[in-house]
């Protein structure tokens, strides 16, 4: 999985698609390679979407990090109390 070092920071959109055609093609890794970097990319954009509430509110993060939010309350990452807990960091320290 070293061969992907960058996916799971950038995600696979973010890579140019003939690279990764390339090593598909010359059997430097196979897809099941690439679509567990993408995993581990979904993993780490939703827990980095999670640290983005306490400052911004779930109202005030870009779209690509809700939708991060949205794949860790799917797939366990965290649970909605753990939203709801950055969400009232936020609320708090607005009021101030």
């Amino acid at each position: 999985m070293q061969h992907f070092g960058f996916i799971p920071t950038s995600g696979i959109d973010d890579i140019d698609k003939s690279a990764i055609q390339y090593g598909l093609n010359h059997r430097l890794f196979t897809q099941a390679d690439v679509d567990g970097a993408q995993v581990q990319y979904r993993e780490y954009n939703a827990r980095q979407a999670l640290g983005f509430v306490p400052t911004s509110g779930v109202d005030g993060i870009a779209p690509k990090s809700r939708e991060g939010l949205q794949y860790g309350l799917k797939h366990k990452l965290f649970t909605q109390a753990d939203v709801d807990g950055a969400q009232k960091i936020y609320e708090a320290s607005r009021r101030k």
